[in-house]
């Protein structure tokens, strides 16, 4: 993904502009994608494509899919017993 990202985003970043809100949303999630793949590793670029009302939204995003990721995996481990009580299986 890191590879391709010179290629990809601007388009992506273009999509952000686009007068339907769809493509808006649509081209927000997929940079949030981006990042949750590569970690810090996309944010040089998001933060040099990105205008800063844009990066913020962003940045907004990645927050709540890192919350809803940690929530899961909380959920899987206490299903599983592995927050050191038994389940009932």
């Amino acid at each position: 993904v890191l590879a391709q990202l010179e290629v990809v985003l601007p388009g992506v970043v273009a999509a952000f502009s686009n007068p339907n809100a769809d493509v808006r949303k649509a081209a927000v999630f997929c940079l949030v994608d981006v990042y949750m793949s590569l970690g810090e590793q996309a944010m040089p670029f998001l933060v040099k494509d990105l205008t800063p009302s844009q990066m913020k939204l962003v940045t907004i995003y990645i927050g709540r899919q890192q919350r809803e990721r940690e929530e899961l995996g909380q959920a899987a481990s206490f299903a599983h017993g592995q927050d050191g009580t038994q389940s009932c299986d």
